[in-house]
Formats: structure tokens, sequence, C-alpha cells
């Protein structure tokens, strides 16, 4: 008796298309990240705080305890320095690349950097140029995140705003001496009125010179015409907008709290010090154990998975701040370990005021 067969095809394939929030290029091939790596290239130098916590992440991520990375360097680099600039790119853009290239026994390790580095669908690497993309063998390391199945995601992902509100309110700031230290004024000559050309002339000025903040605290001088020749041209200066000195202290702060914040960093350690907090105590003793335990020993167990995986030993070295008696001698041992430069250091004891 024949009877018919059933064909079942593979139960383990995945039948999905994750794309979620990213999208093909032109080609339809390569997968573009989520976030605009452009912007986030900029945000680095936007503000010292968003700075100083990327970099400080990075150098706490890339303290080596044992590694074989060195048999797999070109000649002239350290672990030390490739894990620090593989670290760096994955705190500011949550992805991080290397080129390896050789065989599969023997073979190198080359920094890739994130900021032109793509993905394809099957999570092949390239490195994006002006004309073309190049494909390459590596490795691809990122913060999992909903938002997308080929990119990572920053810690500081909805601090972006903030981040860039402060660098705005910088130059708006910068501007004030700029454009002669004077406030907001409007000056008007009264006796007639505007003909239509003076109007839409006016109103052009007003559009390509005061609108953004590289136009903040220009004056403005408005003309009404030549008058009728019996009445005396009146003259009046008037504010047409003001803002207080504490306003913008108030902006700042809060965003600074906000970035800092974003990154899960102790604020004392990216210059933010409180007088009143300053002392003998071991306060940022606490905080920086807190944040070892939540925040960086969490991703050296996925660094360290992921070189393994790569077929590079790698242990990284916690920094221990339970080990210390007070502040005082914290600092001292980040400095030691390079985590710290000593005029950062006086900033965290205070010393630098």
């Amino acid at each position: 008796m024949h009877g018919k067969k059933l064909v079942v095809k593979s139960s383990t394939e995945s039948r999905q298309r994750p794309l979620g929030e990213d999208s093909l290029n032109l080609n339809g091939r390569i997968v573009e990240p989520y976030l605009n790596y452009d912007v986030l290239r900029a945000l680095y130098a936007y503000n010292t705080y968003h700075k100083r916590s990327i970099k400080l992440k990075a150098l706490l991520l890339s303290q080596i305890e044992k590694t074989n990375m060195d048999k797999f360097l070109p000649f002239g680099m350290t672990p030390k320095r490739f894990l620090y600039k593989f670290m760096l790119n994955a705190e500011t853009y949550g992805s991080a690349f290397f080129e390896r290239a050789g065989t599969q026994s023997n073979f190198c390790l080359y920094h890739l950097n994130s900021y032109t580095a793509r993905v394809d669908r099957e999570h092949h690497i390239y490195q994006r140029s002006s004309t073309e993309h190049v494909s390459l063998e590596g490795g691809h390391f990122m913060y999992d995140t909903i938002l997308s199945d080929f990119y990572g995601e920053p810690d500081y992902i909805e601090a972006i705003n903030q981040i860039v509100t402060l660098y705005k309110a910088d130059r708006y700031n910068t501007k004030f001496f700029d454009n002669g230290g004077k406030p907001d004024l409007a000056i008007i000559f009264e006796d007639s009125d505007p003909s239509d050309e003076q109007l839409e002339a006016i109103t052009e000025y007003m559009r390509t010179n005061f609108k953004g903040y590289d136009n903040a605290h220009k004056t403005l001088i408005l003309t009404t015409g030549q008058g009728n020749g019996e009445n005396k041209p009146a003259i009046r200066i008037e504010e047409i907008g003001k803002v207080e000195d504490m306003s913008f202290e108030k902006l700042k702060k809060v965003g600074r709290d906000e970035i800092i914040a974003a990154h899960g960093v102790p604020p004392r350690l990216v210059g933010v010090v409180d007088p009143n907090a300053l002392g003998g105590g071991g306060e940022l003793v606490s905080q920086l154990h807190m944040f070892n335990q939540t925040s960086i020993q969490p991703k050296m167990e996925l660094v360290e998975e992921f070189f393994a995986e790569h077929g590079i030993e790698l242990e990284l070295r916690p920094f221990d701040a339970t080990a210390f008696k007070d502040d005082a001698d914290l600092v001292s041992g980040l400095v030691q370990t390079g985590i710290l430069t000593p005029a950062e250091a006086k900033n965290v004891l205070g010393w630098g005021k």
C-alpha cells in the first residue's frame, strides 16, 4: 500500500524578517543603523560630561588582568590600547567592530571604527567608504536593544535631546559676546508708516538674522520713513527679548544631571562636586562600588564572552572600590591605574576650584 509522504521543512529554521527600526540602503543589502551615526559622532564633542562619561566607562572596561590578544595584534598595537578604542566605540555607538585578517589559526585583529562599519541582513560586516561597501571578516559586539536586531544601543540614548539643548545654550551665550554683549533691542524710528518694501526687508532680516542661537543678542534697527517734515522723529528703544542668566544656570544643571544619570556614572568622577559632600568619608567608594556592580561588571562579562567566541582569551580586572579606606585613597588608586588623570583627580576631590 502506497501512502502520501509528508514533507516538512527544518523545524529549527526561523522564518522571521527582523528589520525593526533599521532600514536597508539603496542597494537593498546593507542595513543602515536606526540611530544616526553622524549625530552620535558629533555629540561626543558637544558636552564635557557626556564625553567624560564615555571615556570613564571605556577606561574601566579596558583594565586587563590577562589575555593572549597580543599574539593577534599588528606591530605597535597593545591589547590595552586596542580594547580601549573598542570600548570607546561601544559606549559611543552601542556597537563595536574589529576586522580579522588571515586564516583560522593565523590571523590579525584590526580596529574598525563603528562610524564606518555596517552589517547586512545576514550580519556580515562591511566598511563603508565614499563609493562602496567593502566586505570584511571580523567581529561585531553590541549592547542589545529592542529597537534593532542589527545595531546596539548606547546608554545615553534618552539624553540625546539634553546634550543638544545644552550645546545650543552654550552657543547662545557665546553669541552674546560675539555680537557685542548687548541685550536684545529694537530701535524704532517713528513718524511715518513703513512701505511694503521696508516691511518685506524687515521680515527677511528677522528671518535670516534673528532666528536660532547663532544670532542671539543682536540689535535690530527699524526705520519708518523720512517723516512729514513737520514733526520731529521720535526714537524709542525697547527690549524684544531677555533671557536671565539664572535660567541658563538652571537649564545647564538639570541637563548635566540628566546626562550623567543616563550614563549611570558617579557624578564626582566626571567633575561634578557637591561642596556639602566633600570630606574624608567613603561616599565615592560606595558610589563607585555600586556602579561597578550594576553596570561595569555585567558589561565586562559580555566583553569577555564576545572575545572568547572569536578565539581570544580575555580576562578583565574589575576595579575594587571597597579595597580603599576612603575617597582620597580611592582617587589615588584611580590615578595609578590610568582611569583618572591627576588634574581630574583634583576636581573629584574638590581641589580644582
